[in-house]
């Protein structure tokens, strides 16, 4: 599989994986570790149809969600490399989990960044919202798992790490990684956080190697996944990125940069399927710290429903159900949460005893009830039957065996 770094999301892509091993102060101008603050924003119209009017709705969107929520009283789970619990804007709000797998040298580079990019603390001007995190009074619940699996076992790996989240409270779980393979402890540690409530979200990506191929566990069902897509009137990155395009795409958030801190509280700048992740990660927080019972398939829906960009047909594989909405999604979720599971009494409205036919009810239906003695003799007397069958056959076989004997040649 590919890891994150390869997935050309974190600062300068590749590069990250080599400056993230050295110190501050072996870090060039050019350096990754260095704040990156584009000036430029992206043009009128984007590849997906999402027009500058649209992202500027998606920030005030944001802006009202955060006055219903800020994702208070949620931990977000986030299963990744690793988080600095130190830097500022997370200091205090990190809580440390295991470590599952036998990576080397793994970088809180990815965990850190994504995580100040959802649950960080701060004003920071660079951002469209004026802050740092997109939900600030969530908590982080940080689970290590290698993103490059060395031993094969990548996908038990993140199975036990879902598992510790669910049983450590968070409601939400975010993955940064992905493979394309799935296993049957993947899918029953899936099919245990949706049973608990847990909503869980795994990034997508778009490997040049297998091109767009199923992503595990993204396309299990009860995961999100968002798409990325360059939103006009927000800042572009510095380097392009590959859009993902898979039918477990729900609906897309900006890839735009957002900036962030990272170990040793440095600037850092993510783009691409972080950064949209960030979006869908801190918007289904929001929704859970406002209604902390919904379930990932009312969370689901709400974000779908509400969406604004729709494409033609209402869905593809490339931008979901359309651009993210986070006011939208709490008021749909909110309207769902409020629906009858059955009808209220009243003119029309019949009880589900009711019979639509005439004439009298059926006979109730009694079941014949024989003494146990009598099945086991009736029992008996089929077996001794079908012995004697078996008896028959034989000796019919060997009367014609006798009676035409196999000639040699």
């Amino acid at each position: 599989m590919l890891s994150v770094w390869r997935a050309g999301v974190v600062t300068a892509g590749a590069l990250a994986c080599v400056f993230a091993a050295t110190t501050a102060a072996a870090a060039s101008p050019g350096s990754p570790l260095r704040p990156i603050a584009p000036a430029r924003v992206a043009a009128p119209a984007a590849p997906v149809g999402f027009t500058a009017a649209e992202g500027s709705q998606l920030i005030k969107s944001m802006r009202a969600a955060w006055r219903v929520s800020r994702g208070q009283r949620v931990t977000v789970a986030v299963i990744s490399s690793g988080v600095d619990g130190g830097v500022s804007g997370l200091r205090g709000k990190v809580t440390e989990g295991p470590r599952f797998g036998a990576g080397k040298g793994m970088s809180p580079v990815a965990g850190t960044a994504f995580s100040s990019a959802v649950a960080g603390t701060g004003r920071n001007s660079a951002n469209p919202l004026g802050t740092v995190g997109l939900a600030p009074d969530a908590r982080i619940l940080s689970i290590r798992v290698p993103t490059k699996p060395v031993t094969g076992s990548w996908q038990s790996d993140i199975a036990k790490a879902i598992g510790y989240a669910v049983r450590h409270g968070a409601g939400v779980v975010c993955i940064t990684t992905s493979d394309i393979a799935d296993s049957p402890a993947l899918a029953s540690a899936v099919q245990d956080a949706v049973a608990h409530r847990v909503i869980i979200v795994a990034m997508e990506y778009r490997w040049k190697s297998v091109g767009n191929v199923p992503q595990f566990p993204s396309s299990l069902p009860g995961v999100l996944g968002a798409g990325a897509a360059l939103v006009p009137g927000l800042h572009v990155p510095p380097k392009g990125y590959e859009v993902p395009a898979n039918q477990s795409i729900l609906v897309t958030a900006p890839g735009n940069p957002l900036n962030v801190t990272g170990p040793a509280s440095r600037p850092w700048l993510i783009w691409g399927p972080l950064s949209s992740d960030a979006w869908l990660t801190a918007t289904i927080t929001l929704l859970k710290s406002k209604y902390p019972d919904i379930t990932p398939a009312i969370a689901e829906r709400a974000l779908a429903v509400s969406a604004t960009g729709h494409p033609r047909g209402g869905y593809n594989t490339r931008v979901g159900f359309g651009l993210i909405n986070p006011a939208g999604a709490l008021r749909a979720a909110g309207s769902l949460l409020r629906l009858r599971r059955s009808a209220a009494a009243g003119a029309g409205v019949f009880p589900a005893s009711a019979r639509f036919t005439a004439g009298p009810p059926p006979a109730r239906i009694v079941a014949v009830r024989n003494p146990p003695g009598l099945l086991g003799g009736l029992a008996a007397v089929a077996g001794a039957g079908l012995l004697l069958l078996l008896a028959a056959a034989v000796a019919a076989l060997r009367w014609r065996r006798r009676a035409h004997p196999v000639r040699g040649v």
